[in-house]
């Protein structure tokens, strides 16, 4: 009966999951990250029973309605307790020969399987103790979420940024500059440099924080362009694709670009959406989102080719194509806008306009690919990870937060 701390968080439960038929979770929150896409990448094979809370609005909604969609998955919404919250943390994987419970302190997120210290205890159900308990607590929850998800997502507001992150006493007075970094060690330690810059201005996002960040902006915007389809889109997912202001304070999802002034755009996607446009820009974005393998080359001239089919919709120009795509493949794609422009050609010793850098969009790309740091291997550290699949995006942070 071990008990499994953060840097083996991760690792163990893809171990159980890719070894289990049926899987259970009840915790607090549900977010983004390498743990929710690893159940995702395995539903198809594995019957899921998830019970999560709302309190807090530390739950984000495009990561329940992406949940929803699973054919495998089946999402409860278990409500507070008058004057408290639901907040068990509890993992329950099922096989043909036995059955494994986590208890600990571990919500599905992100930071919950990545920058958090955490502990699980790990051990077998023999009694099935934790099986009894979760189907209790199952069977008194309403059967359709729908309702409840869709007064969450009216109602959504997520938590300042802050909490999670620093005070800015990290910040020592300099930004890091893009074409300085040589190893992802330099990488990761510039991020960590630029978070405490966000900190230290008092501005009202950071880089990797929960929410109200590039890494919160990134997430959700993945969770919301692969949904299964975007026949059913609601203004939450609209504001978190475009980019556009969603509360008194705007939130954070104009990181990667606002596109506020993409009249057509929004009104494509506003529902009712535009099924039409919708299935043409979902037709490009298929493409960079099936494309695999490490020929960098063949991925930016599919790139190149799906921005292209993109800004061929009328009202669809660079920055919109480029954010809907970087949405969809953070790892290898960089959005390109206005505000991005000028940090972007400087990186790649290329013309300073969104217009041209979108038109030679593959040049752009092969400059980051061919940078020592960009190549290197996926880290075995948790966070490290997330990041890493979110690098291309990240990008974003060192052009535009030094014109700040």
């Amino acid at each position: 009966m071990p008990l499994i701390a953060s840097g083996q968080l991760l690792t163990r439960f893809v171990e159980l999951l890719n070894a289990s038929t049926h899987v259970d979770i009840a915790v607090a929150w549900v977010g983004p990250g390498l743990a929710v896409e690893a159940l995702i990448e395995r539903a198809e094979r594995t019957e899921v029973r998830l019970a999560v809370g709302l309190s807090g609005n530390a739950t984000e909604p495009a990561t329940l309605r992406r949940l929803m969609e699973q054919e495998n998955v089946q999402l409860r919404v278990a409500p507070a307790p008058r004057g408290g919250i639901f907040h068990p943390k509890f993992y329950r994987f099922r096989s043909q020969r036995s059955a494994v419970c986590w208890i600990g302190s571990v919500n599905f997120t992100r930071r919950g399987f990545g920058a958090n210290a955490e502990l699980v205890k790990e051990f077998r159900d023999r009694e099935d103790a934790g099986g009894t308990w979760f189907d209790a607590l199952w069977q008194g929850l309403d059967a359709d979420p729908g309702p409840a998800i869709d007064h969450y997502e009216k109602h959504y507001r997520p938590p300042r940024p802050g909490v999670y992150g620093g005070d800015g006493q990290n910040w020592q007075g300099e930004l890091p500059n893009l074409e300085d970094i040589d190893t992802w060690a330099d990488f990761v330690d510039a991020l960590h440099t630029l978070d405490d810059y966000c900190h230290h201005r008092g501005f009202s996002w950071d880089v990797l924080g929960d929410t109200f960040s590039y890494l919160h902006t990134i997430g959700a915007g993945r969770d919301v362009v692969r949904r299964g389809n975007w026949q059913h889109f609601t203004h939450h997912h609209r504001n978190v694709l475009l980019g556009l202001p969603q509360w008194d304070n705007g939130g954070s999802w104009g990181l990667l670009g606002n596109m506020g002034m993409a009249q057509a755009a929004i009104g494509a996607f506003t529902p009712p959406v535009n099924h039409g446009v919708l299935n043409d820009v979902l037709v490009e974005v298929g493409t960079v989102v099936e494309h695999e393998g490490e020929n960098f080359a063949a991925f930016a001239e599919v790139a190149q080719e799906a921005m292209e089919g993109i800004m061929e919709l009328q009202g669809f120009g660079p920055a919109v194509a480029s954010r809907i795509l970087t949405l969809a493949r953070p790892d290898r794609l960089v959005s390109v806008n206005t505000a991005s422009e000028d940090g972007l050609g400087a990186f790649a010793d290329m013309q300073p306009r969104a217009q041209f850098l979108a038109a030679n969009y593959e040049d752009l790309l092969e400059a980051l690919y061919d940078t020592d740091w960009f190549q290197e291997a996926e880290p075995d550290n948790a966070f490290h990870r997330e990041i890493w699949r979110c690098r291309a995006a990240l990008v974003d942070a060192f052009v535009y937060i030094p014109t700040l």
